[in-house]
């Protein structure tokens, strides 16, 4: 596939394959949709049932509301050009104003704590202040969309912080996977660096959001390091094992970066966290991270790092475990989550969960082969909208709905002197059908095809496109 070709396709996905005329919607009933979570999943479900409700003169009788805790969206996508000081917060952050006066989407500003599946009341915390479990909703919902994203699991390693380090122990350790407060936690470590100073990543083992993320985020503070501090290493700490050493995700673009551009990059494959210990050394905020080996032996290492040792670092940037939001999983503990109680299950045809009444969008899923990614997300919600109006409406569902996951990759900074700022793509195509055992889910009808050869200057200039046509296609 040619670049401008991917490009043109990015945003089309599920869109063009939905909506028939209405077959015998009820004119006395009314659907009324609650969406928990107006990050990509949930803001695009909302925009299409209402656009799509309004093709087919039902919109009177369709009502959405997304209930948020914030006022705005910030981009999880590009928010590792913030870390470089290319981009800020708030030229990823988007407002719900379009949704609620183009698209008619009610909004309630809270916090929710829980839900009355069968009587469909939601109780929680209006505006983030006073009583913490009230029912936020006037009207029941008869439909109720979870795209409440993950939390985070810091169980898997001991953290030992000191108060005398860090009041907040996690602030020792900050993730920077969910856009905001930690996003400006972590560039402000980095910036406070000296030269020299040394810099850790550490991957989670998946499935988690974004799988490029870490290895685009070690790229590009490996280039912003080389430049803004000399002499500084970062080390990526990786669970997965290759047989050839290169990174898992985009073996092609990303073996080519860490062994021909960043140098100043150390690889360790087949490693994980076990502890992490802060200390001060005169104003100096040290973190000894004790890194073992996943599976046997120490894997594979660039330059030379054994996956056996303990590694000090001024800057830790770790990248806990991954699992649904805390919500959703006590929302769906009835019979909604997988074997571990980590994600949702849902059938991929309409994203229904087991749990009656309840579909489920985006990152808290259970999928064999979508990845948990926002441009997914925003195509899952258009096949989820498209489902709940389809039963709505009396029409059978599309047998079998399309996505695809589509994502580019920033790999050099415009501080870059040889390269200036470079970036791969990646994409694959989903569509519903049964599966070798006899299941049917999302099956992988395309594999993952990467940019052909180094990244470049070109697909930089697309990424700007692309991530401008995916956040209209949401928030305008």
């Amino acid at each position: 596939m040619l670049r401008r070709e991917f490009v043109k396709y990015l945003t089309a996905g599920a869109a063009g394959q939905f909506i028939l005329p209405m077959a015998g919607a009820n004119a006395a009933s009314t659907l009324n949709v609650f969406i928990i979570g107006g990050g990509m999943a949930g803001a695009t479900a909302a925009k299409y049932l209402r656009v799509w409700a309004k093709r087919l003169a039902i919109d009177s009788l369709v009502s959405v509301t997304i209930i948020d805790k914030s006022d705005n969206y910030v981009s999880n996508i590009m928010s590792n050009m913030v870390l470089t000081g290319e981009k800020t917060l708030t030229s990823l952050t988007y407002s719900y104003a379009n949704l609620k006066t183009k698209y008619g989407v009610n909004f309630i500003k809270g916090t929710v704590n829980r839900v009355d599946l069968e009587n469909g009341w939601i109780y929680g915390q209006i505006n983030n202040t006073g009583p913490t479990d009230i029912v936020m909703n006037a009207t029941p919902f008869n439909r109720l969309v979870l795209a409440a994203g993950i939390s985070l699991d810091y169980s898997t390693f001991t953290l030992n912080v000191p108060a005398q380090v860090y009041a907040n122990p996690y602030d020792a350790v900050p993730h920077a996977w969910q856009a905001g407060a930690q996003t400006t936690l972590l560039r402000n470590q980095l910036v406070n660096l000296k030269a020299g100073n040394h810099v850790a990543i550490t991957i989670p083992a998946g499935p988690y959001r974004c799988p490029p993320g870490p290895y685009e985020r070690a790229c590009v503070i490996a280039d912003w390091l080389r430049v803004k501090k000399p002499g500084s290493k970062l080390y990526l700490i990786d669970p997965s094992q290759t047989a050839d050493g290169r990174p898992p995700v985009e073996p092609n673009n990303f073996g080519h970066a860490f062994t021909n551009i960043h140098r100043n990059l150390v690889y360790v494959q087949n490693a994980k966290l076990t502890d992490l210990t802060a200390s001060l050394s005169g104003a100096t905020k040290l973190k000894t991270l004790s890194i073992a080996p996943v599976n046997g032996t120490p894997g594979n290492a660039i330059n030379a790092l054994s996956a056996a040792t303990a590694l000090t670092v001024e800057v830790a940037n770790v990248i806990p475990k991954m699992q649904a939001a805390d919500l959703t999983r006590s929302i769906l503990a009835t019979g909604g989550l997988d074997a571990d109680s980590r994600w949702a299950v849902v059938d991929e045809k309409s994203y229904k969960s087991p749990v009656s009444g309840v579909y489920v969008i985006g990152d808290s899923i259970k999928s064999a082969n979508q990845p948990k990614a926002g441009h997914i997300g925003n195509q899952q919600a258009k096949v989820c909208a498209d489902a709940i109006l389809r039963e709505f409406s009396n029409v059978a569902l599309y047998d079998a709905p399309v996505t695809n996951s589509a994502c580019f990759t920033p790999v050099t900074t415009a501080l870059n002197r040889q390269y200036g700022a470079r970036a791969s793509w990646l994409t694959a195509t989903f569509r519903y059908g049964l599966d070798t055992d006899n299941s049917y889910r999302m099956l992988k009808v395309s594999t993952n095809i990467e940019s052909p050869g180094a990244p470049s200057k070109d697909n930089f200039e697309s990424m700007k496109k692309w991530f401008t046509s995916l956040m209209q296609d949401v928030y305008s």
